[in-house]
């Protein structure tokens, strides 16, 4: 029951991950301002840098809906990808931050964090054993 769990979290989490891909692609903003962090004013969601992060939505996207899909199906590789895909999550997150909505901001990067401290320590062997 808690594999399902998880699975679903990490499913829900990737799915979540559209929305910087819709912000930079799309007319819809999906609740994104246009005000970067890391980079000048002239980069925004929106710019071509913008739209590669976008792309890294993407690619965390496919990571947490495999890894969901690997945990579900006890594939050996599912730990892997979706600690990958946490990676990708937060490099995608981190330098945009002040650009999500707050609400979807705090709850990637907490999933992001728990997927990492759950997988990666010498516990994790555990916790994958446990799933």
């Amino acid at each position: 029951m808690l594999r399902y769990f998880v699975a679903i979290i990490l499913l829900v989490h990737g799915i979540g991950h559209i929305m910087p891909f819709m912000a930079a692609w799309t007319s819809q903003k999906a609740g994104f301002s246009s005000a970067p962090w890391i980079f000048s004013g002239g980069m925004t969601v929106g710019s071509p840098v913008g739209q590669a992060f976008g792309l890294l939505g993407l690619v965390a996207l496919l990571g947490f809906v495999a890894g969901a899909i690997g945990l579900v199906t006890q594939q050996p590789w599912w730990p892997m990808a979706t600690v990958a895909a946490a990676a990708i999550s937060l490099v995608t997150i981190l330098p945009w931050v002040s650009s999500w909505p707050v609400g979807s901001m705090i709850g990637a990067l907490a999933v992001d964090i728990a997927v990492i401290v759950a997988l990666v320590p010498p516990w994790g062997q555990q916790v994958i054993h446990a799933l």
